[in-house]
């Protein structure tokens, strides 16, 4: 699980609201951003168009796991286990 959280680089300690916030916020906000122009650089060609929807899901799927293990670690939850 340690090696998972590697990829999500805001990851707040417990009890330290503002690095949540800051979490919660780049979490909806980056990830999409960077989706919508790797579709639209991916979309300009007719054969890559289909991996334009597999990063938009990707993109979604980070964004959610992103909020939850940053929601998980400010309430103190142990992933060693």
């Amino acid at each position: 699980m340690n090696k998972l959280l590697k990829f999500f680089p805001l990851m707040p300690a417990p009890k330290e609201e503002s690095k949540l916030i800051w979490a919660i916020v780049f979490y909806v906000l980056v990830p999409p951003i960077v989706a919508m122009i790797l579709g639209f650089i991916l979309g300009l060609t007719i054969i890559l168009l289909p991996l334009a929807f597999i990063v938009g899901l990707a993109a979604s799927a980070y964004t959610v796991m992103g909020i939850v293990f940053a929601i998980l670690c400010y309430t103190g939850h142990d992933f060693n286990k």
